[in-house]
């Protein structure tokens, strides 16, 4: 009975969360500010924050990589960015810094940047403690889950992913 409750609950959340998406007026390639907790906050975790996944150290890296209007990837670690083509209208050098902490979080820089078109974020959660499900990809600022970003988790082989439209920091939270 529980799974069944927790299934209509997690559809219900869709259904909200694509109509609140749907329902924003902002530029296409501006990021979604929020001034107070979000819709998605109140309905996935009774008005609590999501959490931020509790992972074993990660070790640091940096990768840097120039992509342009055909679009490419930055790899750095487990973290995978796809930028599709026609996301960027010129070659913007893209730097990716797995952050030295207990989450699986990354950051990316030029703070700030905004995609035509979104590009696709893969973290993977192999050393963190989560739930099966409602994990998810959050947008952080200033160590404060600020967006939780439309995600798809692949519990079987513990990574997410999410389409993000601008950058800065993101991690992995339920």
């Amino acid at each position: 009975m529980r799974f069944k409750t927790f299934l209509r609950s997690s559809l219900a959340l869709v259904a909200v969360a694509a109509a609140f998406a749907c329902a924003d007026n902002a530029a296409p390639t501006a990021p979604h500010v929020t001034s107070a907790p979000s819709l998605a906050f109140s309905k996935a975790t009774d008005g609590k924050k999501p959490k931020v996944a509790v992972c074993k150290l990660q070790k640091e890296e940096w990768k840097t990589t120039q992509i342009g209007s055909k679009g490419g990837e930055v790899k750095v670690g487990t973290v995978v960015l796809s930028v599709p083509a026609g996301a960027l209208a010129s070659n913007v050098a893209i730097t990716a810094h797995v952050l030295p902490t207990t989450s699986a979080s990354v950051q990316f820089l030029p703070e700030g940047l905004h995609f035509a078109v979104p590009a696709t974020l893969r973290l993977e959660y192999t050393k963190c403690a989560t739930p099966i499900f409602g994990v998810s990809v959050v947008y952080v600022q200033r160590d404060s889950v600020t967006e939780v970003e439309p995600s798809n988790n692949h519990p079987l082989l513990k990574f997410v992913t999410a389409r993000i439209s601008h950058f800065s920091s993101y991690a992995v939270a339920y």
